[in-house]
Parts: C-alpha cells; sequence; structure tokens
C-alpha cells in the first residue's frame, strides 16, 4: 500500500507553515516597512525560541514516540495552558473556555483508555479475552 504514515506526514506537516510564511511575506512585503537592526535582532530572537524549538522538539518527539502518544500529548495542551494561566492576573476568568477544554481533555482521556483497552486486547492471552475476540 503506498502513500504516506502517519509518522511521515507529522514529521513533514510544518513545511506548510513555512510556504505559508513566505507567501505572506511576498504579498504583504512591499506594504510594510523593514525593521531597524535591534528589532531585527530581537525578532529572529523570538522567532528562534517561539517557533523553530518547539517545532524541532516536535520532530524528535515523532522520532522517539508513537504517532498516538504524540497526538495525545498535544492534544493535552489545552488543559494545561489553561491551569497554567489561571493564576495570572492578566486572564478573566471564562467558563466557556472551561467547558470547551473539559470536552477536549474527557476525549484525551477516551482516546487514552481505548488505546489501553485495545493493546491489553492484543497482548492479552488469556482463554477470556480470546472467547471475546472470537465471538
Amino acid at each position: 500500500m503506498g502513500g504516506w504514515t502517519s509518522r511521515s506526514t507529522l514529521a513533514h506537516r510544518f513545511y506548510l507553515t513555512i510556504a505559508v510564511a513566505l507567501a505572506w511575506l511576498a504579498l504583504y512585503a512591499p506594504a510594510s516597512s523593514a525593521p531597524d537592526s535591534a528589532s531585527l535582532a530581537w525578532i529572529l530572537i523570538v522567532a528562534v525560541l517561539v517557533i523553530l524549538v518547539p517545532l524541532l522538539l516536535f520532530q524528535l518527539a515523532v522520532r522517539r514516540i508513537d504517532e498516538v502518544t504524540f497526538m495525545v500529548c498535544v492534544a493535552a495542551q489545552p488543559i494545561l495552558t489553561f491551569i497554567v494561566s489561571m493564576p495570572s492576573p492578566a486572564y478573566d476568568w471564562n467558563t466557556l473556555t472551561l467547558i470547551g477544554v473539559l470536552i477536549v481533555t474527557a476525549f484525551v482521556g477516551l482516546d487514552i483508555l481505548t488505546q489501553q483497552r485495545a493493546d491489553r486486547t492484543a497482548t492479552d492471552p488469556s482463554p477470556v479475552s480470546t472467547a471475546r475476540r472470537a465471538a
């Protein structure tokens, strides 16, 4: 069977981000002014720390762990971000955001449970699990 594996898709999906950024630069560069050298240095530092380092860590994670674990970790980011941001005085409490984060978290938990059950069923040689698979 041909085509890309899920691991290949995860590893190469960031090329679109680069292509969109270059297209945006080509279309809107004449309307913007070039930053001075001090601002350009800060822009490059922020770009490396906020964009390139996380993308590199994503690439390393895709190589070292399976796709499901990686996607579960990525899907768990909203609840972690919500929990970390709550003590900050810059953010107000928002019930709708909490509901959305809880829905995402519930589905992540359901995915983990489903994956664990599938792994247990595949590796459990007991007669009960064999009878269940035969039925």
